[in-house]
């Protein structure tokens, strides 16, 4: 075994060895680096082209959305601006100008920005409640109200185009709105004034409450004010009065923080818990959990489309009257667009547009009862049948075979703009006929005679039942008009010449024999044909104030108000007096031609004689629920009375007590029951410069919105209905004075609320509806779901 060392290598070529491994290393490195590096380059290269795409689908989706903001945007103003929307609510709509130069900025090809609208589905039979009981709907205002839903794809399109690489990436949307439309029945009170509550008496309010002014909020000493439903307004609640002073109604005010609460869960509003508090949107929220919101939660004004909103005046410049009485409109007659009134045509200036003017009540009227000057009135009417004093007057809608409706508006002269009347001629009718409506129908003058001192006037009769020679028909006075502050009976501030309805006889003249409304010249055309005409309106038209007048013709540039003639100290105005009115009249029920039930306005004051709509029997029915729910012996109909002012004379007020009704002394009321919606008027708390009630001239809050002109101690008024003050009073001006009411009405104990009727959507003809339109959801589209087109949406669930 050899022990010979091995020859060892040189030491340069150990090096050269070192050198070739660290070059082959290097190489190796430099070439996985290169790799590397390539990958991050085209990895940063397709970053920065996926953020340039992700950017131009940014700005393609933004502006796509900005189309079809544009197209709901102009939905929104139609439905508060148009008295009706069609299915196709923007089939007549082009993306303006403006916004396509606005939303085509950067990469935004203008040419591709394109909306294709829906139509809106179908009219639910019946409205659908928000439930209030779902958390979701916790900052909703409409929880717990019946309105009506409708719904619409608006769908949108744009393109952005990279002005580099010329990429374009093209975005589609879809928009769900939904169009809801409520009317003022759907709230327990709704108030276009000021809302003011400051009961001596307990008080429970059970339905939404709403007022588009302030509220202001008070209970008597040691009894409660509670609130069961929503209440909302776009400005102040406080706890105070509106006529200034030290509050001495320091009882409680309850509003509710659920849906169906309990009186122990009602919770209290004390004196300094009102909007001045400071934060109190979160104190709000927190303790009545949304069922209460003011102006911090941003609540919407409601008003119909097309009726400006109502503007006080403003106490601090006595020297300018700043009020805009806007909604009185809904009562006028049919104005025209003519310079001057020609009242021997019937046609009188103040037109404010055919969304107003189609908006009243005058329009949609099955039947107008148009009362002439009483100058031209027979002393004793049933002397000339023929000229009764008054005239009865219809339209037809475009489609003449049915009546006239929100969906059928009257056809119109195309000059003046006013509807194109038809007079019913009395000489024309049947003798069985005319005296259904003698019967139905009567004008009874206002006539005073003697020498009585102020308060104890003598009342001449001027209705004289021709075979008896006795009087049973008086004029009426007014015995709070006729205050007007400072002196009792201020001479004929309270007279009124009466239209007097006797609603029985009414319904039998409009169910009179199909033969008895034959003409009677020419048998093969009738003189008025309720079956097709008749539209469950009934208008009554008192004469207008002339526009010569310069206290009308000043407000043509304001308001343009046209109000009916009121009482002077020295003539007498004019009053509509509904008698015998526990079952209305109505035709056979044909729901496919008019709606169901009975709506009477009129452009003065209104004088409910006795029941109305209800037995009068004060076991049966409540201040909610109809006398009774058989549908077999149930004649209440949703009803509505619309005028200046509404006085309600209880079940024992008789002739005589209309023909004595400027004494002094009160006769005594009796358990009366109203079911009807009213809306009327107020005279406003009168402020003085310093914000303080002057002379006790007060609203007389909403307890007293309805008038008395009896002695109601001790007697109770049932009233089931909705409360809707909408303007303030043009004829019956009378101030409710604190400290004099007295001389007129002592005050009766009140059995108030909403109508089951309401509550359940069930509504009178006529009606304008407010809408409120809401974005539900936007998402995604395909490019071929676009170009379908929108679907119409299914009608809104039950």
């Amino acid at each position: 075994m050899s022990n010979r060392l091995q020859p060892s290598r040189p030491s340069s070529v150990l090096r050269r060895d070192k050198c070739g491994s660290t070059l082959v290393l290097v190489i190796i490195l430099t070439f996985g680096l290169s790799i590397i590096v390539a990958s991050l380059l085209h990895a940063l290269i397709g970053d920065k082209r996926l953020n340039r795409r992700i950017s131009l689908a940014n700005q393609a989706r933004n502006a796509a959305e900005g189309v079809v903001e544009a197209a709901v945007a102009e939905i929104d103003r139609r439905a508060a601006s148009y008295s009706s929307l069609g299915a196709t609510s923007l089939s007549d709509y082009t993306l303006p100008t403006e916004v396509a130069t606005f939303l085509a900025n950067g990469g935004i090809d203008a040419t591709s920005l394109q909306f294709k609208p829906g139509n809106l589905s179908p009219l639910p039979n019946k409205p659908v409640v928000i439930d209030g009981t779902d958390p979701f709907n916790a900052p909703d205002i409409d929880k717990g109200k019946p309105v009506v839903l409708r719904h619409a794809y608006v769908y949108g399109r744009a393109s952005a185009t990279d002005p580099v690489t010329g990429q374009k990436v093209t975005s589609h949307v879809s928009n769900l709105v939904q169009v809801r439309e409520q009317t003022w029945l759907n709230y327990a009170v709704f108030y276009n004034l000021d809302l003011e509550m400051h009961s001596g008496s307990a008080m429970d309010v059970v339905g939404p409450v709403h007022t588009n002014q302030n509220a202001y909020v008070t209970s008597g000493n040691g009894v409660n004010l509670r609130f069961w439903g929503s209440f909302t307004t776009p400005k102040k609640i406080l706890r105070k009065y509106k006529y200034g002073g030290t509050v001495t109604h320091t009882g409680g005010v309850y509003f509710t923080p659920k849906e169906s609460a309990s009186a122990s869960e009602l919770l209290s509003m004390s004196m300094t818990q009102d909007s001045n508090m400071s934060g109190f949107k979160t104190f709000a929220e927190n303790r009545w959990k949304g069922f209460l919101q003011e102006q911090s939660f941003e609540v919407p004004e409601f008003n119909p489309p097309g009726l400006l909103e109502y503007v006080p005046d403003d106490h601090t410049t006595s020297s300018v009257d700043e009020m805009r009485n806007s909604a009185y409109a809904m009562i006028e007659p049919q104005l025209a667009s003519v310079t001057s009134d020609d009242a021997s045509a019937h046609t009188y200036r103040g037109f404010k547009g055919l969304q107003v003017e189609n908006q009243k009540f005058s329009a949609l009227a099955g039947l107008t009862i148009r009362i002439k000057d009483a100058s031209a009135w027979d002393a004793i009417p049933s002397a000339n049948p023929t000229d009764p004093g008054f005239e009865l007057v219809y339209y037809l809608g475009a489609n003449p075979n049915r009546p006239v409706n929100r969906s059928n508006l009257p056809q119109r002269d195309g000059i003046t703009q006013k509807p194109i009347e038809y007079v019913v001629d009395p000489a024309r009718m049947s003798p069985a006929l005319l005296q259904k409506l003698n019967d139905a129908i009567k004008i009874v003058k206002y006539v005073e005679t003697g020498s009585g001192t102020a308060g104890n006037r003598s009342l001449a009769a001027t209705d004289v039942d021709p075979s008896s020679g006795v009087a049973n028909r008086y004029g009426l006075y007014d015995r709070r008009q006729g205050y007007q502050g400072g002196s009792s009976n201020n001479g004929l501030m309270g007279a009124h010449h009466t239209l007097q309805i006797d609603m029985a006889a009414f319904h039998t003249f409009l169910n009179a024999p199909a033969a008895e409304w034959e003409d009677q010249i020419d048998s093969s055309l009738k003189v008025y044909d309720p079956d097709v005409s008749y539209s469950g309106i009934v208008y009554v038209q008192l004469p207008l104030v002339p526009y010569s007048n310069s206290a009308v013709s000043a407000r043509d540039t304001t308001d343009k108000i046209r109000p009916a003639v009121g009482p002077t100290a020295t003539t007498p105005g004019y009053a509509v007096v509904l008698r015998n009115a526990s079952v209305l009249p109505s035709l056979p029920s044909d729901l496919s031609r008019r709606d169901d039930g009975l709506t009477f306005a009129t452009n003065g004051p209104v004088y409910i004689m006795g029941n109305y709509n209800a037995d009068g029997n004060s076991s049966t029915g409540s201040s909610s629920a109809p006398d009774t729910t058989n549908p077999l012996t149930n004649t209440e109909l949703p009803a509505l009375i619309a005028a200046d002012a509404v006085t309600l004379l209880s079940s024992v007020y008789n002739d005589g007590d209309m023909g004595q009704s400027a004494k002094s002394t009160l006769n005594t009321a009796a358990f009366t029951e109203v079911s009807a919606g009213i809306i009327s008027g107020i005279v406003p708390t009168n402020l003085n410069t310093s914000g303080v009630g002057t002379n006790n001239q007060w609203a007389g809050g909403v307890h007293n919105f309805v008038r008395f002109l009896e002695n109601w101690t001790n007697k109770t008024y049932r009233y089931r209905g909705s409360v809707v003050c909408l303007y303030e009073n043009e004829v019956s001006k009378g101030p409710w004075y604190q400290s004099v009411f007295t001389y007129w009405y002592n005050f009766p104990q009140r059995d108030v609320g909403y109508h089951t009727y309401f509550a359940g959507g069930k509504f009178p003809p006529g009606l304008p509806v407010m809408r409120t339109v809401r974005r539900i959801s936007v998402a995604d589209i395909t490019a071929a779901q676009y170009e379908a087109g929108p679907p119409t949406p299914p009608v809104a669930a039950e």
